[in-house]
């Protein structure tokens, strides 16, 4: 009998696909910007060999994970087995939940060390310089991969929700990578405008205005929003699966997933020691965390909210955010009863997915930020009260309308929280 977890499917819904569990390719480390724009004398080796500072941290990580590396497989006896072959730590034992929540811990105590590392070098080398951004994303990224090839997963088996979490890590990269700014290929260039005027201004004649534009510079204050946004997102990515890791993958997700749920299949009913109904909160708690990731962190201001940071970017990751906590919630024995919040989550990351490519999915790309706002702490309250009562999403085109109070881009209409007509 399959597992309660995997038991609720919710019809007509569209959710996030599931990622791929092969292991992905190492990060791309570009050189440094302004390496590329002659400065050739910033390096970020030893300069005892000309090793790179990703193969530095990359090696230092391989040799702190000895002793953790795990196989998950299927097994007979259990979900997971080790692989002997690896010759795990003497202290691991027989126990597979033994072993994979060390693994969990470790990979915790790593995320730590190397996020306060990447963390202080932005602080000594300050948020404006280009070659201290790179080298603590470079430390970041290489952190997250190398702790991910860590475990070698079998086709269609889930690991532990940290291995869920690193997977999604890649998949955050590799969609925010695109908004990268590109290398100008001139230096700089005059443009000559000539201010139009009415027959009255004629007597008063305006000189030609020369704009000088320097694409280099302006390469560099994108190049730093672009690099100060996506360490902001691999930070606080990090910070939040050691949380997860903390408060929900180690001291119940494992032990549901590959023990109790493989010894009780009715394990929702009864599930001999393990405090379930702890669980299911806990994992709901960390749905709406994932939610709130994507908006307390890189949206700013008010009444009007923007971006903190790459509006497009944000957009991206909130698109990713959203999507996945609508998977999470689904999969739950809470699917039928969050039904709402899942089919709210699971529309708004279709409408940013759209909205992405190309479509206009939004009333007014002005306030898109607002409404995002307005909606995500709307799923959010009713996750955290676990009382759905309606949908919190506004309606783009024609009359907005919103259940939970007025639309800024209308003022005046909607008002209170209420059902949706």
């Amino acid at each position: 009998m399959k597992s309660p977890m995997m038991k609720l499917i919710i019809p007509t819904l569209i959710l996030a696909s599931p990622l791929s569990h092969a292991t992905p390719k190492p990060p791309v480390i570009r050189n440094s910007p302004l390496q590329v724009m002659g400065n050739e004398g910033v390096g970020v080796g030893d300069g005892s060999g000309g090793n790179t500072l990703e193969e530095e941290t990359a090696a230092k990580i391989t040799k702190q994970l000895q002793g953790y590396q795990l196989q998950l497989q299927p097994s007979l006896q259990n979900s997971t087995q080790i692989n002997p072959s690896l010759r795990p730590h003497p202290t691991l034992g027989k126990s597979p939940i033994r072993a994979i929540k060390r693994w969990c811990q470790g990979v915790s105590q790593l995320l730590v060390r190397y996020r306060a590392t990447a963390v202080g070098m932005v602080h000594r080398g300050g948020i404006q310089d280009i070659p201290t951004l790179e080298n603590a994303i470079t430390i970041l990224e290489t952190t997250l991969f190398s702790v991910l090839r860590s475990v070698d997963l079998s086709p269609g088996m889930t690991g532990p929700l940290t291995h869920t979490l690193l997977v999604r890590a890649q998949e955050y990269i590799r969609s925010i990578d695109q908004y990268r700014p590109t290398v100008p290929s001139v230096t700089t260039s005059v443009i000559p405008t000539l201010p139009k005027r009415n027959q009255q201004q004629k007597a008063f004649p305006v000189p030609p205005i020369d704009l000088e534009i320097d694409p280099i510079e302006e390469y560099q204050t994108n190049m730093i929003s672009f690099l100060n946004s996506k360490f902001n997102l691999l930070e606080k990515y990090v910070s939040f699966i050691i949380k997860t890791e903390m408060n929900l993958d180690r001291p119940y997700f494992v032990d549901y997933w590959f023990d109790y749920s493989q010894r009780f299949p009715n394990c929702y009913q009864d599930c001999g020691a393990f405090q379930y109904n702890a669980f299911q909160n806990r994992y709901l708690d960390f749905a709406a965390d994932l939610v709130r990731f994507s908006i307390d962190h890189f949206t700013v201001g008010g009444p009007r909210i923007a971006p903190a940071g790459n509006r497009e970017m944000v957009l991206k990751i909130i698109q990713l955010s959203t999507g996945y906590a609508a998977h999470d919630i689904a999969i739950t024995l809470y699917g039928y009863a969050m039904a709402q919040p899942v089919i709210d989550l699971s529309e708004i990351s279709e409408n940013l997915r759209f909205r992405n490519a190309g479509y206009q999915t939004y009333y007014n790309e002005r306030w898109i930020f607002n409404a995002l706002n307005e909606e995500l702490r709307c799923v959010i309250d009713q996750i955290d009260r676990r009382a759905p009562q309606y949908s919190c999403q506004l309606v783009y085109f024609g009359q907005p309308t919103s259940p939970c109070g007025s639309f800024p881009m209308d003022p005046g209409f909607g008002s209170g929280c209420g059902l949706s007509q």
